[in-house]
């Protein structure tokens, strides 16, 4: 390496370690400068309350200290204003730093080290050592306190027991650098904790895969975690599937999806023939009616409950005669009809036209119990934020919704070379025989089995400032071997009071959606969609297992026709617009291995940081994460629950590029920002302490035009009684006037009274003299 990329490696790394620092200290300096600006508030409000209590002691002691006071104040304001102007000008003039150095920081980082991860070191809040059970659904959120929960589950291949039937509380008070367990919620499968305006709940299912598997709720009693509610069901009879795909909270109401087996209700859907209907099979299998499959309009007593693009059976008069099968194209409930399509595989077992008469049973699916053998139908559930969601009349259920790819498996594998389970278990426990004639699999896609699966629904309100319609969009997982980034979307409608619309918009790839299901959330203040997501390095290997698995390269966990799932080793991170068109920012956290893996998130934004919580087969207590764990754990089974933190994760999207529409956009959408979001909008993530100090300047400066209202009450309280003691003065003087004037007067009488009495005494002499008496 030559000596100026040396350099340029060390100025990076030096103000990698420094910068954070410098921020630091500059906002100490501002937090000291801000604390003294509060005392200064402060003895200014008690001013007045000082000026209030003289004024009700009298006129002339509120004259005397109002006019004090009033110079006191003014000179306190003056240095006040001179304080916070100068704080503002500095904190202004730091933005563009902050920024600077968060983004050299983050970039500079990313630029030397590209392979390094986003996240600090992975944590575990929970892990197993016993083999035969794994850890599973993890999902977080954040009390008042600050105090992160995580609610997760252990889990067995298939079923479950008392132990795995209870579900585990853990807590960290100091970020997610530690974990305890606090508290249990039993029984209950899938869970999913979120919190909103009625409180903090946990929402699941009663067991794992079964018949009247309902949602059930549970809500915390206490502020720590430590007491739930008895769980209490959602819904009764349905066969419920669920994940830790997260709860929407927006617009006041929060909203869940999920999935239900239609052929695993209690009771399920069925109906009768009203009419006899003729089958027109026209030969066997690759016969005209094979290659144009006949459509038909069944008239059934009712059909309600039927669910479009769903399997649907018809029985046969016959005592030795199998069922018919079709997929559901229309339900038509007022009319009572249903519009179906004869499903190819018919043809092994009938080749000619049959009756289907009156009175037979239409029934919904098959009986089959195995994955990959049933439908599941797209559901969503609405309830008022405030209400209390542990009763079920809180909730509004949506229309349930089929897949249509389930009418096109052929098509779809012929188009887009993507199938799901056409194994021979899967289709005979369809047909509930066993089946002749189909060679291999590759004719078992061909006569229609194989269908897609879509699962496990990651809902979102599009909300963001530049095009966001306010409906809920629902991202589903899709099974399949080689598109490993294939979704589905799925449209939730809650503008009208007590409905919830639901409307099938498209397939889609975005990123691992064939791997696993992903944690998407909407940010406000960089105003774009993120998601935590597995990536596939190699989506075209015909994976095997090693032979014999050891400690360090266990054998892999393979779902047959689903070899997307593979490769769950690695997490990324991106970001969206508009939830549908995604840019990675990074990778979370990954491990070379195949058979180490995290799966499964859930996130949530705690300040200027996003952290994730995962399914994980990873050694956290590791120094590089490569210890030996027993071969159970593997690529699917998860020996701990993993938390993962991300400094300034908005650092890692490019905002301006993503939302930049041009003159080219629609008209834009009314901001809801408010002024402490813009605040944090352009400050970025360089410190959440810098936006809260500017928002205490905002404060301060409030306050500040508050005290200056009451000053000019008090200026003209003052001014009034100033008049009135200049008039009092005045009057005063023009009495201290006619005073002298009486004074002066009162002189010349005195003087005159003082010459008349001399005259008298005169006047008394003389008339003694000449003997007269004075008395006469």
């Amino acid at each position: 390496m030559t000596g100026w990329r040396v350099a340029v490696v060390c100025l990076a790394l030096g103000f990698a370690f420094t910068g954070p620092l410098l921020v630091y200290r500059f906002l100490d300096a501002t937090q000291t400068t801000v604390g003294a600006q509060q005392k200064l508030v402060e003895s200014l409000r008690q001013m007045v309350r000082e000026l209030h209590a003289d004024h009700a002691l009298g006129d002339i002691a509120f004259d005397k200290s109002a006019r004090s006071a009033l110079d006191e104040m003014q000179a306190v304001v003056k240095e006040l204003r001179e304080n916070i102007d100068s704080s503002v000008v500095s904190l202004s003039k730091s933005q563009t730093t902050f920024e600077s150095m968060a983004g050299d920081i983050q970039k500079g980082q990313r630029r030397f080290f590209p392979h390094d991860r986003l996240s600090e070191k992975g944590v575990a809040v929970f892990s197993v050592k016993d083999e035969g059970t794994y850890a599973a659904s993890p999902s977080i959120t954040r009390l008042d306190s600050g105090r992160l929960l995580s609610v997760l589950e252990r889990s067995i291949s298939w079923g479950t027991n008392e132990d795995v039937a209870t579900k585990l509380v853990f807590a960290s008070d100091n970020g997610g650098l530690t974990w305890a367990q606090v508290g249990t919620i039993h029984p209950m499968n899938w869970p999913q904790i979120f919190r909103c305006k009625s409180g903090v709940y946990v929402v699941g299912t009663e067991r794992h895969f079964s018949q009247d598997n309902n949602l059930i709720i549970s809500r915390m009693l206490d502020d720590t975690g430590a007491t739930w509610s008895a769980p209490t069901k959602i819904t009764s009879g349905w066969s419920v599937v669920s994940a830790n795909t997260g709860v929407d909270v927006s617009g006041g109401r929060v909203t869940k999806t999920f999935e239900v087996i239609p052929s695993m209700a209690v009771p399920v859907t069925s109906s009768v023939l009203r009419e006899d209907v003729t089958l027109p099979l026209r030969g066997g299998p690759r016969s005209h009616s094979w290659q144009h499959a006949p459509v038909l309009e069944l008239p059934v007593a009712s059909a309600a409950g039927f669910v479009p693009f769903t399997l649907v059976q018809v029985a046969r008069a016959e005592p030795e005669g199998h069922p018919f099968f079709f997929r559901i194209l229309e339900a038509d409930a007022e009319a009572g009809v249903l519009t179906v399509r004869l499903e190819r595989f018919n043809h092994y077992w009938a080749r000619v036209p049959v009756l289907l008469a009156k009175g037979q049973n239409v029934t919904v699916g098959s009986g089959s119990n195995v994955y990959g053998g049933v439908d599941w139908v797209a559901m969503a559930m609405s309830g008022d934020e405030g209400a209390d969601l542990t009763l079920p009349e809180s909730w509004t259920m949506s229309t349930p919704l089929g897949n249509p790819a389930s009418v096109y498996a052929n098509e779809m594998r012929v188009l887009f070379d993507v199938a799901f389970r056409p194994d021979k278990g899967v289709r005979e426990s369809i047909v509930g025989m066993k089946l002749d004639g189909i060679k291999d699999n590759e004719e078992a896609f061909e006569a229609g089995f194989g269908s897609l699966y879509w699962m496990e629904g990651v809902v979102t309100r599009l909300q963001d400032r530049h095009g966001g319609n306010g409906k809920l969009l629902s991202i589903m997982r899709v099974n399949n071997d080689l598109m490993c980034d294939l979704a589905a979307l799925v449209e939730y409608d809650d503008s009208e009071p007590g409905r919830l619309r639901s409307r099938f918009l498209r397939y889609t790839n975005i990123p691992g959606l064939a791997v696993g299901h992903p944690s998407i959330l909407y940010d406000a203040v960089s105003d774009l969609y993120w998601m935590a997501t597995n990536a596939n390095r190699d989506s075209v290997r015909a994976w095997k297992q090693p032979g014999k698995g050891t400690v360090l390269a266990p054998n892999l966990h393979i779902t047959a026709f689903s070899k997307c799932e593979v490769d769950r080793s690695t997490l990324m991170l991106y970001y969206s617009p508009n939830l549908v068109d995604w840019t990675s920012a990074g990778v979370v956290d990954y491990h070379v291995k195949l058979g180490r893996h995290f799966a499964y998130p859930h996130m949530m934004v705690d300040g200027t940081d996003l952290v994730i919580v995962s399914r994980a087969s990873f050694s956290p207590w590791s120094e590089d994460g490569s210890d030996a764990l027993p071969q159970f754990f593997n690529n699917h089974n998860s020996n701990a629950i993993s938390f993962h933190r991300i400094r300034h994760f908005r650092a890692y999207a490019n905002a301006e590029w993503a939302n930049e529409q041009g003159e080219y956009s629609g008209p834009e959408r009314k901001s809801t920002n408010s002024v402490g979001s813009l605040v944090q909008t352009l400050l970025g993530d360089s410190k959440a302490g810098a936006v809260q100090q500017l928002g205490e300047l905002h404060a301060l400066l409030t306050a500040m035009s508050k005290l200056d209202d009451e000053m000019q009450h008090v200026q003209l309280v003052l001014n009034k009684r100033l008049e009135q003691c200049a008039l009092k003065e005045e009057s005063l003087s023009d009495l201290r006037r006619r005073q002298a004037q009486l004074e002066s007067q009162s002189t010349v009488v005195d003087d005159a009274l003082l010459e008349k009495f001399a005259a008298i005494e005169a006047l008394e002499i003389q008339l003694l003299s000449a003997g007269v008496s004075v008395s006469e």
